[in-house]
Formats: C-alpha cells, structure tokens, sequence
C-alpha cells in the first residue's frame, strides 16, 4: 500500500506543502493561544482589581453602619431622638435610599424617612436578611425595589448591640443608580464592560449600560463555577463576544460577583488577518496540486479507503458482523481480507468475554442475595435484641458490598477504573437503600475524575460503603438539618484523598477507629492496608470525618 499510485502521489504533494502548512499552523496556533491566554488574564486581573474597588466601597458602608449602630439613641432604640438623627444623616450620605432601625420583631423603630416609615409592612426577604445580620454580623441582601422610594436598591444590615447583646438592626438601602456611576468610575475604558450581580446572579448594574439589563439574571451560568475565580468566553447581553471574568466568592463582596468582560474581536483582528492572508496562499498552492492527484487517485484509492472507513466506524459502533468486500488481488482486497479476519476473531472473543462476565456477575449477586437472606432469616428468628441489631448490620454490609460489586460491574472497567463516577452512583446507591426517601438530599457528593487499578477501585468502593453507611446510623440522619458529605478530590500535594464527612453529634470521646471492636472499622483497617493509604479522623461536636490520602495516584 505504501508503494501504491496515491501514496506516491500524494507524497509528492505533502512533500513539498507539509513544511508551509507546519510552519503557518504553528505560528498561528501560538498566535492564537498566547493572544487568548494574555486576553484570560488580562481580564481576571482587571475583574478583580474592579471587587478590589467594590469591596471598598462595601468596606465603607459597613464601616458608616457601625458608627450609625453606636449612636446612643439608636442602641436605645428610642424612636424620637433615633429618627431625627438619621433624617440629619441621610443627606450626607447621597449614595443611601433610606436608613432604618428594626427591632428583634422585625417592626421598624426609626428611619431616616421620619415617621411615615414606622407602618410600612416588612416583607420575608427583609426579615431573612435582618435575622442573618444578628447572627453573623454585616450582611449584604439581594436585589429589590424600594419600599418607599421605589427606585432599584441593594439592602444592607448590621446588627444594634446594647450591653453585650443585639437589641435590634441597622440597614442602609444602597441607590442602584450610585452603584452604576461608582462602576462608570471604575472602569472607563473602551470594550470593557463591568457588571454586579447579587447572590442569585440578579445583576445590580452593569456599565455600558444595557436597557433592562439591571435586575435580570446574569447572561452565563456563574453559579456553575461559584467557589473560584474563572473566564468564559461568549456573547454578552449586549450581543457583543467578549472575554469575561468572574469573581464570585471574595470576601470582601460579601456575597456579591463581578463579572468583567473585554471584547475579543478587537483583540484578535490583526491575527485574523494574517490566517486569513496565510491560508488563501496554502489553498491556492495545495489546490492545484491535490485537484490533479485526486483525478487520478479517485478509482484506484479513495473508494477502497472509504469502504474500509465506513466498516471500520461501524466495528467501532459494535456491529462486529460487518464485512469488507474483499474480492481481486489488490493490496486493499488483502487488507480487507486481513480486516474480516481480524473482525470475526475480535467478535468471537468479545461474545466469549461478555458471557463469561455476565454469569460470573449473576453467580457473585446470586451469592450476595442467598447470603443477604439467611441472614434475614436469621435475624427474624433470633429473639436476643442485640444479636438482632447485629444481624442487621451485617445485613447492610452484605448488601453494601453487593452495591459495590454492582456499580464496579457497570463501570465497565476491567483493569482500571474512573473512580469518579464510580463513586458518585455507588453513594446514590446506598442513599436510596439507607437514607429515608424525604432524606435523599442530605447525602451530597462531590468527586473528580482519577482512573485507578480495579483492585484499588474495589477496595475503595467498601470503604466508602462503610463509612456512609456508619455515617446515616450514628449521624441521626432523621434530623433534617442532618448532613452526609462524600467527597474525593486531590490534596494540595497531589494526593487523592476520600472523606466522609456528618455534621452529627460526633463520636464518643474515647472512640478509637484502631481499636473499635465493630466488624466495620476493623474491615476499614483491613482495606486501607491494602492500599498503602493513610486513615486519619476527626470528631466533635460539629460532626464526624473520616479522611482516607492514597498515593499521588
């Protein structure tokens, strides 16, 4: 084949284009990705001096509230003398709507909007927001209206502390239009666009303005990407594409997102036009020479090439029954020959395999189903309520193992394994076999991709089917505010660590998992030998953890 008519032609054509197209294509494609890598961070540096700029103006909000908080008539909650120093206030502070005094019962003591604020109805998302504020300190609401002005707002709280104790709140309500002219100070540059979004991604202003764009959802999902600083590439709401950078969980914002976009197109022009320039001359040379080569190949190579292509994806897709025509003495009827046999061998071996492997499969759960009930019998006939609790356990156990056996048997690996997805079917699993269904979502999984040995895999699989499964029994999983957290995910060294984490009661201060008596932990034990991992572990009276490091994997 290498010596046939097209691999001569065609070498002769590559020959002479492969250095210029080698050449362009590199030189474009650095172009490209070190223009782009610059444009990503290009973009996150300015997104995030811009939270840099907001969090100071935050910072001095919270910093006015708590010299508001300390004033004698507001800690007194005395509505008179409250009131007529906020009205004093209001007009040195341009940037508020209004600022208000609550009580513990959410009822408005003083405002700086005098006495006709005291009756206004307080609605849930203002008592969400004062509640939190008394509990946690400076808090920033979410998108609304005005009560009274109507004009866009963002509500903010703090909490009023007398002797030691919150009496009450403060909240400032933050003029969305100041907001929009403090973001036009920000940043002024051309193609730059800058918005603020709230906790559910509601924006609160963007610059260049877009009409109706204030309190609709941000254009891109950033709450996919909530934990980290990021960039995107897309089509903002202005139906400009731009490279966009988030900044969704500085502290500093407390609970806000920055998003700020640079407009790619501009930046990409003069590279355009050079691939463009570049290409025209490649497809003027490649196609004089190639339209002569593929007149005279056509017959002789292509259309075997394309019959052995087009059974080759179908193998691909499964159909092992598929056969190349083979007929003459040509290379390609010898290659096609060569294929079918290779085909039907391939297809033989894999029907074998795929027995093999399903009645293996059936044996293994037909096993753990005779086992998980002898035990039952067991279980129900044994009067002794501790062996009956025993028996039980050991009946979860089976059945744990046999979910394990169950999602590594789907995963369909037979010398390694995506531990990921492996671990995340198997913990729904055990949620629906353990967990109530009114609790399902109380167990909440997080783990990576990382392809390990099957053995490991296996391994793995029980000790996380222990550890949840003594997670939903001593965790008082019937608690709805109670929580099971699997995750699996690299360290900072490089080490796969799996942990299981319950905000229960804890443990027993003297519980020691090396010297438990229970058959689970001594399983644990067993196993984490076996890997060469590491089992460490935590307990008070925040919760329970359990934290397996393997190898740098």
């Amino acid at each position: 084949m290498l010596h046939s008519l097209r691999a001569r032609l065609f070498g002769l054509v590559l020959v002479t284009s492969l250095p210029a197209i080698a050449i362009q294509a590199f030189n474009e494609f650095e172009l490209r990705r070190e223009r782009t890598a610059e444009l990503h961070a290009q973009a996150l540096t300015q997104a995030r001096l811009a939270a840099s700029d907001l969090g100071r103006v935050l910072e001095g909000a919270r910093q006015t509230m708590v010299a508001i908080s300390n004033f004698d008539a507001v800690r007194a909650l005395e509505p008179v003398a409250c009131g007529k120093q906020l009205q004093e206030l209001q007009p040195l502070y341009p940037a508020y709507l209004a600022i208000t005094v609550f009580d513990l019962q959410d009822r408005i003591v003083c405002s700086s909007f005098g006495p006709i604020a005291v009756n206004i109805a307080i609605d849930d998302a203002t008592r969400t927001l004062d509640a939190n504020a008394r509990r946690m300190g400076f808090q920033v609401g979410f998108y609304r209206l005005g009560m009274i002005t109507g004009k866009r707002a963002l509500p903010m709280a703090y909490p009023v502390v007398q002797e030691g104790r919150v009496v009450g709140n403060l909240q400032v309500t933050l003029g969305l239009d100041w907001l929009a002219d403090e973001l036009q100070r920000i940043t002024h540059e051309a193609g730059v666009s800058l918005s603020v979004s709230d906790r559910n991604f509601t924006i609160l202003g963007r610059v260049p303005e877009v009409p109706g764009a204030a309190g609709t959802k941000l254009g891109f999902d950033a709450a996919a990407n909530a934990t980290r600083d990021g960039t995107i590439d897309r089509i903002g709401l202005d139906g400009i594409r731009r490279v966009y950078a988030f900044v969704p969980n500085d502290p500093r914002l407390y609970g806000l997102t920055v998003v700020l976009g640079i407009e790619r197109d501009p930046a990409f022009a003069q590279i355009d036009q050079s691939t463009l320039r570049g290409v025209l001359l490649i497809l003027a040379g490649l196609a004089s020479a190639l339209g002569l080569a593929a007149l005279i190949a056509r017959r002789l190579l292509t259309e075997p090439i394309e019959r052995l292509a087009a059974t080759a994806r179908e193998w691909g897709e499964g159909a092992l029954d598929r056969r190349v025509e083979s007929a003459g003495t040509s290379e390609f009827a010898d290659l096609a020959r060569a294929f079918n046999l290779m085909a039907a061998r391939v297809e033989e071996t894999v029907q074998r395999q795929d027995m093999l492997l399903r009645e293996v499969d059936h044996r293994v759960m037909n096993s753990f189903q005779l086992l998980s009930s002898l035990l039952a019998l067991q279980r129900r006939s044994a009067k002794d309520p501790a062996i009956v609790r025993e028996l039980r356990m050991v009946e979860q156990r089976v059945h744990a193992l046999a979910l394990v056996h169950t999602r590594l048997h789907r995963s369909g690996g037979f010398t390694d394994v995506d531990v990921g997805p492996y671990l995340t079917e198997l913990a729904r699993d055990l949620g629906s076999s353990l967990l109530p269904q009114t609790a399902q979502n109380q167990l909440v999984v997080d783990a990576i991709h990382a392809v390990l040995p099957v053995q490991s895999a296996t391994a793995l699989g029980m000790i996380a089917a222990e550890l949840i499964t003594n997670a939903a029994k001593h965790a008082g999983i019937q608690n709805p505010a109670t929580k099971i957290r699997l995750t699996f995910q690299r360290t900072e060294t490089g080490r796969l660590r799996l942990s299981v984490h319950d905000n229960g009661g804890g443990l027993p201060p003297d519980f020691d998992p090396a010297l438990s008596g229970g058959l689970g932990m001594r399983l644990v034990q067993v196993l984490t030998r076996q890997l060469g991992a590491q089992f460490t572990w935590r307990s008070d009276e925040s919760g329970t953890e359990f934290n397996l490091d393997l190898g740098p994997g």
